[in-house]
């Protein structure tokens, strides 16, 4: 819609509530408001100076762009990833609203979307596939209308998301929750006329590169097998029932014995203990082997 302000002078035409403009006005200010915000870019592209002969001198196109966005706003949600091979995570863009401020989500302006290394995570429209241990830069590339100060331009824009794929690799001890010498009356007992020692941990599984995986509902389960080294003369070692881990991907580790030797003995018995962690997905991974050293007066896990 054109409006000839010089026109609305000169036909004393009336606004909806009966007012009109004076026949002697020569300078005003004035605002332009949408009656539907948001739906109409209002532009001044002209203002009538002088109400006699309509002389008419050229005003700045601006206006709110509330279609678009703040420049330099367009971020990944989330920020970073961390997943685990074979995960799949969900993905959206979101840029500021230049007029509200808020947060807006823009995934449909990005049409194209990849990763620098998809050996290592794969990107596709609205979702990221871990494929291998590694890490690597997820990105979309779109054109985003962006409120430049005075209008709407169209600017191509590719924001990143970094992106870390985990493969469980290995476990270590976070804390120790006790340690005792067993006998016939401790809890846990040995039977009588042996004892031994127990100890009980909180342990978590790192990945690749040593990093903490802080999943809960993965499954630890454990095998273990006595080696050559064996002066305690223990008999057949029982792993530890599956658990669970949780409150950020801890699980609790048990090493135990009892024999006829201890306590007087100074002798040694070596295990090798080996974890399975079985992810929420099915997915199981094999983790580094561990040394257990068994004496009268303690237990070490490779040497902790």
């Amino acid at each position: 819609m054109w409006v000839n302000l010089a026109q609305l002078i000169r036909n004393r035409v009336p606004d909806r509530k009966g007012n009109r403009l004076p026949v002697d006005v020569e300078t005003v200010t004035y605002d332009l408001r949408d009656l539907i915000p948001g739906a109409h870019n209002l532009n001044a592209g002209g203002l009538v100076l002088d109400n006699t002969f309509g002389f008419s001198a050229a005003s700045p196109a601006c206006y709110d762009c509330c279609e678009g966005i703040a420049p330099g706003s367009p971020i990944f949600l989330p920020y970073s990833l961390v997943m685990d091979v074979g995960e799949i995570e969900a993905l959206s863009i979101a840029g500021v609203d230049s007029c509200s401020g808020e947060d807006e989500d823009i995934t449909g302006d990005f049409t194209s979307w990849g990763s620098d290394d998809p050996s290592v995570a794969t990107l596709t429209s609205k979702k990221a596939k871990a494929m291998a241990a590694g890490f690597t830069y997820g990105y979309a590339n779109g054109d985003v209308p962006v409120n430049d100060g005075c209008g709407c331009i169209f600017v191509q824009s590719q924001p990143t998301v970094p992106i870390t794929v985990q493969v469980p690799t290995d476990s270590k001890i976070v804390s120790q929750i006790n340690s005792f010498a067993m006998n016939s009356t401790s809890s846990p007992a040995c039977p009588a006329g042996q004892a031994g020692w127990y100890r009980r941990v909180q342990e978590i599984v790192v990945d690749q590169n040593g990093t903490d995986i802080t999943v809960d509902g993965s499954t630890i389960s454990e095998t273990l097998g006595l080696t050559s080294t064996n002066q305690l003369n223990l008999g057949t070692p029982t792993p530890f029932l599956p658990v669970l881990t949780s409150g950020g991907g801890f699980f609790d580790d048990q090493f135990g014995f009892c024999s006829p030797l201890c306590p007087g003995s100074t002798g040694v018995s070596d295990l090798t203990e080996v974890f399975t962690d079985t992810l929420a997905s099915g997915v199981p991974y094999t983790l580094k082997a561990h040394t257990l050293q068994y004496t009268c007066s303690g237990d070490t896990d490779n040497g902790q």
